[in-house]
């Protein structure tokens, strides 16, 4: 027999009867041919794999999960079925076919099955190195780790770079449970084969296994380990150079110094020189890395490396540098902060290329605050003047980017240079075209205003701000509102009365219905921050006004945002200074204004349990209305 056919044939007498109760019923014989014709062979499937994603397998659970003759050989069986879903459904709980098979018969039988059920399809090589790799735990213990090996082997050949990826992490996982006895055995003999392997995709996929393979060795080995690696990083296959670029931060974060500044200097510089901005870009992004292990006696070199690539061909070899100069910072004197790092951030601040003006940009906060003390009149002079002209960058994301962490600068440089220099920057992006640029300068008020105080903010950005709530988009103007919260925690109680109350009602009796939307969920958000109390005083008023209003929309709308306010207020206040609003309007002669008050009553009643005689009466008077809908809302007001 074949090993699939050995593999079902023997599962049939082993499994202990008990099993899911929702899936007992359709796998019995005479049940299962009762139903045949109305159940797909992948439907049966689904059902068997959802039963067994919800068995519980908790610590508290006793014994394996069971599975029943019938459904082991099926899930075994589609393992290596045509259709792909199957084979997926039965490759994610393989760890459960082992659980049942017991250890040896999982050594023995289902991983050699197991390896013969490769194919080139790509899901399902995925889905096996992933659960492959958790077999470790059904084997029998760290004595036979070594045995799911070789199907990890197998996937490490996929031409699929995520399904190397994943099988090369799970060899590495297998090697920090193995023995030293079994890794100087069976691990190490496999890393050395992937390594000379004539098929690229292996010996890429062994650049990942260097790092573990490193740490797991004997001293006397490491030497040997040092030396396939370097020769890796040199392969004839960019594919496989740009693996070891890959792995190269791993490599030096264990690696002791000595080790770090004779061989993989060498191996960063000549990835660094490659001819393929790939493995340029990945080397660039282990500088941080490599300037921790290596000493200070190397700062030129760092140096010198970070200028290389600030002038490569290749924008996203720039970026990349863009990405970690922040990183690269604390391993700097602050000489050479200013005198090297510092014109080169500026000059990625003004690159071509603008996704790297992004990526620099979302750094200038991080990295201003790392600059030596003081930083303010640095900052003025370097710094400033870059950050200028990207306030009107032709790259929406750009500004967007910038506009997230501007704001903190002027805690680095004071009132007196956010004043002058800053606002009107501020200023500029708080009225930029792209809404997202403005609301990240509105969520980030709170940091100027520790700086320069509420009196000179609000001086600066309120006619800005009431320029947006003002704006002929109506996406802005709800995008302002979804903001207002946010701005008034920050700046309290008083200056929202003050200064943006007028405007939150204006919303409400906005043209655009999303825009009044908006507006009622913002009454209820500033609710919640100030409390019931002040929207009692405050906003209570305000609608009573809208609902004696001759436009039947503001009608309309205080009744929407007086049912959105009942669950911010206990019962007496809803008794005592809600319902009179909402009463006021149950003979209002729109129909749909006499429908939501049925709907509100009904909402009150919950609240503050049976309605007294002028609520009911209301709501009895409605359930007789003309208008069915309007009866039908009242009656089931009532019947609550």
């Amino acid at each position: 027999l074949s090993i699939h056919s050995q593999l079902v044939a023997h599962s049939l007498p082993s499994i202990h009867p008990s099993i899911h109760p929702s899936i007992h019923a359709a796998m019995q014989p005479s049940s299962h041919a009762a139903i045949q014709p109305l159940i797909s062979v992948c439907e049966l499937q689904e059902q068997i794999v959802f039963a067994l994603c919800t068995m519980d397998t908790t610590e508290d659970s006793v014994g394996p999960t069971p599975l029943a003759p019938q459904e082991l050989a099926k899930l075994i069986d589609n393992c290596q079925a045509a259709d792909v879903d199957e084979r997926q459904a039965s490759l994610r709980v393989i760890t459960v076919i082992a659980e049942n098979l017991g250890p040896q018969r999982t050594r023995e039988e289902l991983i050699p099955f197991l390896i013969a059920t490769i194919d080139d399809e790509d899901e399902c090589m995925h889905t096996l190195a992933e659960e492959g790799g958790k077999l470790v735990d059904f084997v029998g213990g760290p004595q036979f780790m070594y045995t799911v090996l070789p199907l990890l082997e197998q996937l490490s050949a996929s031409e699929e770079g995520i399904v190397r990826k994943a099988s090369a992490q799970k060899l590495a996982a297998v090697a920090e449970k193995m023995s030293p006895a079994h890794v100087e055995q069976y691990y190490v003999p496999l890393v050395f084969k992937l390594t000379s392997a004539h098929w690229y995709t292996l010996r890429s996929a062994a650049c990942a296994l260097y790092a573990p393979l490193y740490k797991a060795v004997a001293d006397e080995r490491k030497g040997e380990v040092i030396t396939n690696y370097v020769a890796l990083s040199t392969d004839t296959s960019a594919m496989v150079r740009r693996a070891a670029a890959e792995s190269l931060g791993a490599m030096l974060d264990i690696v002791d110094p000595a080790v770090a500044e004779s061989q993989l200097k060498q191996v960063f510089e000549g990835l660094a020189k490659d001819d393929q901005d790939s493995v340029r870009l990945l080397s660039v992004g282990t500088l941080p890395k490599l300037a921790k292990a290596l000493d200070a006696s190397n700062l030129q070199y760092i140096l010198d490396h970070m200028k290389t690539a600030s002038h490569d061909a290749s924008w996203r070899v720039r970026y990349t540098l863009a990405e970690c100069i922040v990183d690269l910072q604390q391993f700097l004197p602050p000489a050479s902060e200013l005198e090297t790092a510092l014109p080169i951030f500026s000059q990625l601040l003004e690159d071509s290329e603008a996704d790297v003006r992004r990526c620099a940009a979302s750094k200038v906060f991080d990295f201003c605050n790392q600059l030596p003390d003081p930083p303010a009149q640095t900052i003025l002079e370097h710094i400033i003047p870059a950050v200028q002209k990207l306030t009107t960058d032709s790259s929406n994301l750009v500004r967007a980017s910038l506009a997230t962490v501007i704001m903190g600068i002027s805690k680095l440089v004071g009132k007196k240079i956010t004043i002058e220099h800053l606002l009107p920057l501020f200023l500029k992006l708080l009225k930029d075209e792209d809404s997202t640029v403005t609301l990240n300068v509105i969520s980030r008020l709170n940091e100027v205003n520790e700086v320069i105080g509420l009196e000179d903010l609000s001086q600066a950005m309120l006619p800005a701000i009431y320029d947006l709530a003002a704006n002929e988009q109506f996406r802005v103007r709800i995008a302002i509102i979804e903001n207002i919260p946010v701005v008034s925690e920050q700046l309290g109680v008083e200056f929202f009365n003050d200064k943006l109350l007028q405007s939150c009602v204006t919303w409400l009796q906005d043209q655009i219905y999303a825009v009044r939307q908006s507006a009622i969920a913002n009454l209820c958000r500033l609710t919640e921050i100030f409390g019931a109390k002040w929207c009692q005083t405050i906003v209570l008023p305000q609608l009573k006004t809208m609902g004696t209003s001759d436009a039947f929309i503001h009608r309309l709308t205080s009744l929407f945002a007086l049912n959105s306010l009942i669950d911010c207020f206990d019962a007496q206040t809803l008794h005592d200074h809600v319902l009179p609003l909402v009463l006021q309007l149950t003979e209002d002669n729109i129909p749909n204004i006499r429908l939501n008050v049925a709907k509100s009553l009904g909402h009150i009643s919950t609240k503050i349990g049976s309605l007294e005689p002028p609520a009911r009466t209301a709501l009895d008077a409605l359930s007789g209305d003309q208008d069915p809908d309007v009866q039908y809302f009242a009656q089931r007001a009532l019947a609550a």
